[in-house]
């Protein structure tokens, strides 16, 4: 069991449970909610002697107690633990006095709690996602000017790997660019392209979000851009690795790079964010830009995955750095102007990983 505290919700099953009480208990009935939660734990539960049996029975106490919805077996069952103590056997032996001592308070401050008169009903309405644009939309904004002096959200002025690629001329830029890109102060354009569905939560299978997906005009001036000067504009790819194997980073094993031309926004109110970062921002609505976008990219051999996800201004650096990288490299890009048009070359599988070894390697030389 992780662990880094004394308090109720320090370790890593209680998280666990609390982040899946949060996903559920908003769609599904008090009753449904209960027994799914027990059923997802059935195995820690089938054996009262796992130490992280009375964690569990802490924590979903807590948070039923918390929303009202407490049933008197759970609270019964709970409370048989805490005047046991249950739990405790793994602090006696690994912790200090001081810690010890706190951990007992945490579980009278519960055992308190429950006994007490429980609060009303008060589980949050569950919401789903809709798209905040239709296809066609384009936001416009301006890039802010620079407040920190340390750090420019609106700038990318090196580049930390070029392994991945072939050209030698691209690999070369590895570094500070001689010719890096300040965007404070210039216009950039966004088009939705559409929209796409991703699960919910992981427990309920049938529930979905449904997002705007974005694409990054290759579009960047002092000047207001008008639908006319769009319409003649290509589109930003960004690179994205792709690994095999298993869930943890060091059982992965990179595979290949691939092309991605679309991405969605983590919350579909990042107009919030983008409001701080920007000097004036306008939606241009109803054009048949999407439609543009898809004749070309629906014909390219390009990733149809919307796994890009990311924040505002994050999406500014991930669809922008390529196409400084090769400006700087002197070589040219597929911004879905033309069928024919490529993007330049990647290396995939032992090769990839060679190449990234030899990178490392003179990181570590230096």
């Amino acid at each position: 069991m992780g662990c880094w505290g004394m308090g109720l919700y320090c370790n890593d099953i209680a998280e666990d449970v609390l982040d899946m009480c949060r996903e559920i208990f908003p769609f599904l009935t008090v009753e449904e909610g209960i027994k799914m939660v027990i059923e997802e734990y059935k195995e820690i539960l089938d054996d009262p002697e796992d130490e992280e049996y009375a964690n569990f029975w802490y924590v979903f106490s807590d948070y039923l107690w918390k929303h009202g919805v407490l049933t008197d077996e759970i609270k019964n069952h709970t409370l048989k633990l805490l005047e046991q103590k249950a739990g405790m056997e793994i602090w006696y032996e690994e912790a200090c006095k001081s810690d010890i001592k706190k951990r007992l308070a945490v579980l009278e401050k519960l055992e308190n709690q429950l006994k007490s008169q429980m609060p009303q009903c008060k589980i949050p309405k569950g919401r789903l996602s809709k798209p905040k644009f239709k296809a066609g939309d384009i936001i416009v904004f301006k890039a802010g000017h620079q407040e920190d002096e340390e750090y420019n959200p609106w700038s990318i002025e090196y580049r930390d790997a070029t392994f991945m690629y072939s050209d030698p001329r691209i690999i070369r830029c590895r570094g500070d660019f001689n010719k890096p890109l300040i965007a404070n102060g210039k216009y950039m354009a966004i088009l939705c392209t559409g929209s796409t569905k991703e699960q919910h939560t992981q427990y309920l299978p049938d529930l979905y979000d449904e997002k705007s997906e974005y694409a990054f005009y290759d579009y960047m001036s002092e000047k207001k851009p008008t639908f006319e000067d769009l319409r003649s504009c290509g589109f930003l790819p960004c690179i994205s690795s792709v690994s095999e194997g298993g869930s943890q980073p060091s059982e992965q094993k990179l595979v290949c790079y691939e092309w991605k031309y679309k991405f969605i926004f983590y919350t579909e109110n990042f107009l919030s964010d983008a409001k701080k970062e920007t000097t004036d921002l306008f939606v241009i609505k109803g054009t048949n830009e999407a439609e543009r976008f898809h004749r070309v990219f629906d014909k390219k051999d390009y990733s149809q995955e919307n796994t890009l996800k990311t924040w505002f201004t994050e999406a500014f650096n991930s669809m922008w750095e390529e196409k400084v990288l090769f400006l700087n490299a002197g070589v040219e890009f597929d911004n879905l102007t033309e069928e024919n048009g490529k993007n330049p070359e990647t290396l995939k599988d032992k090769e990839l990983r060679l190449a990234l070894k030899r990178e490392v390697e003179e990181d570590e030389r230096l």
